[in-house]
């Protein structure tokens, strides 16, 4: 290992049969609650009658609604950017009801970013070792999966989160890595192809994250990520990929326009996600 990199600490097989027990049953207790809040809101939203009663009835509903936001799931359009910890946090607390949430929304990217890097890779995919950087629950490596993946390593930064993952049996390795802090103990040129989904808004310098996967993939190796549309635009991150590509690191291969990202989350109206696919040099 190079010196000055912390040793990765993988999940050991205990996290297959981790129990969340009374804290999982806690937080769908809260969730149950949580939603019951919103559902009371819109309904409230309708049958309110404009009398002089609206002002403490509109009153109610703003209570709700700040209760609603102290849900620390919710307000995700704004979580971008965050410090690790907090990511960490939102992400701990939410994965017993990610993959249900993730599903009720439309979420649809693990799948079609998995046929991306299914393109890419061809005859490959079979016996390519896949880094499933940011797996999170185990969503994305079941895509992976589905596409026809079958070597697949799974790293994030929530700990809760991996032990869920380690449930679905999809992942030969998984460990503990925060991205924010570069480089990450994983070794050079160690995977054929890297895969992120769903994470890139949380990692602010898209340069130095693409440059750390061409680190950890082999020459010809494929690169597939998503990004928010708005942020996408907002960190100019077309400009970047092409500056990289000037320089010889990596060959863009598909960058996808906007496309839908949470189509059942009220929150992200008009907030699409665009997918790239890179080859490394």
């Amino acid at each position: 290992m190079p010196p000055g990199r912390p040793e990765v600490k993988p999940l050991g097989p205990e996290c297959a049969t981790l129990a969340l027990g009374k804290r999982e049953a806690l937080r769908d207790f809260r969730r149950l609650v949580l939603r019951a809040c919103r559902s009371a809101y819109r309904l409230g939203s309708l049958i309110v009658p404009q009398e002089p009663d609206t002002h403490r009835a509109a009153a109610g509903r703003e209570t709700l609604v700040q209760g609603a936001a102290m849900n620390p799931f919710d307000n995700l359009l704004n979580q971008a950017g965050n410090e690790p910890a907090h990511v960490r946090a939102i992400y701990d607390e939410w994965a017993s009801g990610y993959d249900r949430d993730l599903a009720e929304w439309g979420y649809e990217a693990p799948a079609v970013a998995a046929s991306h890097l299914r393109a890419l890779m061809g005859s490959r995919a079979p016996s390519a070792c896949v880094l499933d950087a940011g797996c999170g629950t185990g969503l994305t490596g079941r895509a992976l999966q589905a596409a026809g993946f079958g070597i697949i390593d799974g790293v994030d930064l929530s700990e809760d989160s991996l032990a869920v993952a380690a449930r679905s049996g999809v992942y030969k390795d998984l460990s503990l890595v925060d991205f924010t802090r570069l480089p990450s103990p994983l070794a050079d040129e160690a995977y054929d192809a890297v895969f992120c989904v769903g994470v890139m808004s949380y990692l602010p310098d898209t340069e130095a994250m693409v440059r750390e996967f061409c680190r950890l993939t082999k020459p010809g190796s494929a690169i597939v990520l998503t990004q928010r549309s708005d942020i996408f635009d907002d960190r100019g991150d077309a400009a970047t990929f092409a500056g990289l590509e000037d320089e010889g690191l990596m060959r863009v291969a598909r960058i996808s326009e906007p496309m839908p990202y949470l189509p059942g989350n009220p929150e992200f109206e008009g907030v699409g996600v665009r997918y790239c696919g890179f080859e490394r040099v």
